[in-house]
């Protein structure tokens, strides 16, 4: 088969084609809601500069090199603005139908600090 113009014309596209999708379907698998540093939640050898920092969980290393489990950064208050969502609150949460609420559409673990009859224990809530 002999290569004219239009046939290496043709087959660059289809690798520039191929190349973008390629490229395109890594980078959404890659994109985060979260912003910042990757040294916020994640560490490498659950150490920075040979020490574990105050402000992480005890008891580490954790999945995914996380400075803590899945609790100790989704722990916090929905106000509308933060980027975490958060599902697990110090206090309880407000369901204000139709008003202004603090939670998610999920529920929030909370409730399983009271009993662990009242949800879905996780990370052993219910002993914290």
């Amino acid at each position: 088969m002999r290569e004219t113009g239009e046939w290496k014309f043709f087959s660059i596209k289809v690798w520039i084609v191929l190349f973008l999708t390629g490229f395109l379907l890594i980078y959404r698998q890659a994109y985060s809601k979260v912003s910042g540093p990757c040294s916020d939640c994640h560490t490498m050898h659950y150490s920075q500069g040979g020490q574990i920092s105050a402000t992480w969980e005890a008891g580490g290393p954790f999945k995914a090199l996380l400075i803590g489990d899945c609790v100790f950064c989704h722990t916090g208050t929905n106000d509308g603005m933060n980027k975490t969502p958060y599902v697990y609150s110090d206090s309880e949460p407000i369901y204000n139908f139709g008003g202004k609420r603090n939670t998610l559409a999920g529920g929030n673990f909370y409730w399983v600090t009271l009993n662990n009859n009242y949800g879905h224990n996780v990370a052993g809530i219910a002993n914290l």
